[in-house]
């Protein structure tokens, strides 16, 4: 089932990408909503809860508003979280503490993207960069040896649950 999924999915993003490529907004809007729903087939409750919020990020930033816009970076938020939920939940932990460098390519891609958004995000740059930070620091906390005294906003300032 999930691999079908897979390849439905693989159809969908393919049609999306090249309605969106051909400026085709008002037909994405067939396309993107499909696409987590597809994806969430054959998946544990804890990765559905992930992947819908990433579906409703994604349809909200079809609109052109700044409120869709904000919408879209909020579930995006809650969609990461969801995610850092879900995989602490799964088997296998340990795995980067032991081999730290395997986090070499998530962090080069987080600074590289930061680094070209940087001057296109406008007003919502440090609100934007911030909740980047906090994406993607938030997953590796469990990997990172605590540090001795009460945790540090820096750390991880929201939400403090789950990481």
């Amino acid at each position: 089932m999930a691999r079908r999924a897979t390849l439905v999915f693989a159809a969908l993003a393919a049609a999306d990408t090249l309605l969106a490529a051909t400026g085709r907004d008002r037909r994405r809007w067939l396309t993107k909503p499909l696409l987590m729903p597809v994806l969430m087939a054959g998946r544990d409750r804890p990765a559905q809860r992930a992947l819908a919020l990433g579906g409703a990020g994604d349809v909200a930033l079809l609109g052109s508003s700044q409120t869709a816009f904000m919408a879209g970076l909020g579930c995006f938020l809650g969609g990461h979280v969801a995610w850092i939920i879900a995989l602490r939940q799964r088997p296998g932990r340990g795995h980067l503490r032991a081999r730290p460098a395997l986090a070499a390519p998530h962090l080069v891609t987080f600074g590289a993207v930061n680094a070209y958004l940087w001057k296109r995000t406008g007003q919502d740059r440090i609100r934007l960069s911030s909740t980047a930070r906090r994406c993607s620091r938030c997953p590796w906390q469990r990997w990172i040896p605590a540090r001795r005294g009460p945790p540090s906003a820096e750390r991880c300032s929201w939400p403090r649950t789950p990481c």
